[in-house]
């Protein structure tokens, strides 16, 4: 928490903070997007439906089966969020947002905002 309030310090200096200003905290956008990794806000379940029949792994998905998908086991799975436990809560996780999986990552939900 002492790296972020060492950033907002760094860059605020007067009481007015725009968009350009926020844009810049880099660590304060980590640490809101770990805050949602472990606390999303949206639903526990993200659901689709199947436009089209499918197959992954051997298995037939129907048209028009509704899937939910568990949002708090895919933010708490290691073999997303490793090397550090994803119990932790590690901010710097999301430095590099290439090496994060869009599909595993549901902090409003999915969609656009």
């Amino acid at each position: 928490m002492l790296r972020l309030q060492e950033e907002i310090d760094s860059c605020v200096q007067n009481s007015d903070v725009d968009y350009e200003t926020l844009a810049d905290m880099r660590y304060l956008d980590f640490f809101l997007k770990e805050v949602l990794r472990m606390y999303p806000i949206a639903s526990p379940f993200v659901t689709r439906r199947c436009t089209k029949q499918t197959q992954i792994n051997g298995l037939t998905i129907p048209v028009d089966l509704v899937i939910a998908v568990d949002v708090l086991s895919l933010h708490y799975d290691p073999e997303y969020w490793g090397p550090v436990s994803p119990e932790e809560f590690y901010p710097l996780r999301f430095e590099d947002e290439t090496k994060i999986n869009p599909c595993v990552y549901f902090g409003f939900g999915l969609g656009p905002r």
